[in-house]
């Protein structure tokens, strides 16, 4: 597990750009962190990276999902914060789009999935430490094929 300190939301923009680096085509990623954490902040840093305008990326809280196509590429980004404990059509289409060709899935509140979590995705923690410090924990989560 990859381990970063974010003081400044620019910073956030930094680590979430070399996350980005890291990832093949067609990840999944799921972030987790209380309210305030810097979830969006860090998904705004991805689309920087990316080439998308930041002003491309908002919180699609009362949508639950975002398609973002721009220059050829797929983004899909969701939000499930308002799903708490709630069963939902949403989550059976957040599993459908996971099968779609993408270039990037980012899932904020990834923690209600539950059974609709992916096997192979990325995990992001975020842990606010004070009101301007952010801990930022990276882990791979691949399963291996057999055959």
């Amino acid at each position: 597990m990859k381990k970063h300190t974010s003081r400044t939301p620019s910073e956030t923009h930094e680590i979430a750009s070399k996350v980005l680096k890291e990832l093949p085509k067609g990840t999944i990623l799921c972030l987790y962190g209380q309210l305030g954490a810097g979830k969006t902040t860090f998904t705004k840093g991805l689309a920087l990276a990316i080439g998308l305008p930041d002003q491309l990326i908002k919180s699609p809280t009362y949508t639950y999902i975002r398609e973002i196509e721009f220059e050829g590429k797929t983004i899909f980004h969701c939000d499930l914060y308002r799903l708490e404990g709630k069963p939902s059509a949403a989550l059976e289409m957040i599993t459908e789009l996971m099968a779609r060709p993408h270039d990037l899935m980012i899932i904020e509140w990834a923690e209600y999935l539950g059974k609709y979590i992916p096997e192979n995705r990325v995990d992001i923690y975020m842990t606010v430490k004070n009101e301007t410090t952010r801990d930022i924990a990276v882990q791979h989560r691949y399963k291996k094929r057999t055959t």
